[in-house]
């Protein structure tokens, strides 16, 4: 399902409920956001960045991530910082980047969550903090509004809800 389909099947019934960082038209759903999403760099330890700063990039390539799955946030800091030209790969997900990164000197943004994650399984990758605020639109929980929920819609995103966020805190 691309990102850009989820607000209408959420309004048509056909999704219960969504996970993302995808903005969607608030005055038609409900939306409570669950967690922030820090961006980072991240390249091979063969070939590390040096530490942050406005050079930080020059002469380096990059792998951008499509944002069909609603990363938008990798896109707008390339277009932002003038680094769309430094685009040399285009994929389709996280999930490849880890066998490009660790045998070449391409660098790409990605949530920090996910860069530990891959740093821990590819012990040839090496985070780096970017030179400007990386911080993205948080992670939110979609449905539908209140009035037009199933009782066990409600319920659904009730245990959604609990799972994804901090013990304690209520919809």
């Amino acid at each position: 399902l691309d990102a850009d389909e989820v607000e209408e099947e959420l309004v048509r019934g056909h999704l219960d409920l969504a996970i993302t960082v995808a903005l969607m038209d608030a005055a038609r759903l409900w939306r409570t956001p669950v967690r922030a999403v820090e961006y980072v760099a991240l390249t091979s330890r063969r070939h590390p960045l040096p530490p942050p700063g406005p050079d930080m990039f020059d002469g380096r390539g990059f792998v951008r991530v499509s944002s069909r799955g609603g990363h938008t946030y990798p896109l707008q800091l390339l277009l932002e910082h003038g680094l769309m030209p430094q685009v040399a790969l285009t994929v389709e997900e996280y999930g490849t980047l880890p066998a490009v990164l660790q045998d070449t000197d391409l660098v790409t943004f990605l949530p920090r969550h996910v860069a530990e994650v891959f740093c821990g399984w590819f012990p040839a990758l090496r985070i780096a903090d970017l030179p400007w605020p990386g911080q993205s639109t948080p992670v939110a929980i979609f449905t539908r509004r209140e009035s037009s929920l199933t009782p066990a819609q409600r319920w659904f995103r009730r245990l959604v809800h609990g799972a994804v966020v901090e013990p304690g805190t209520e919809i």
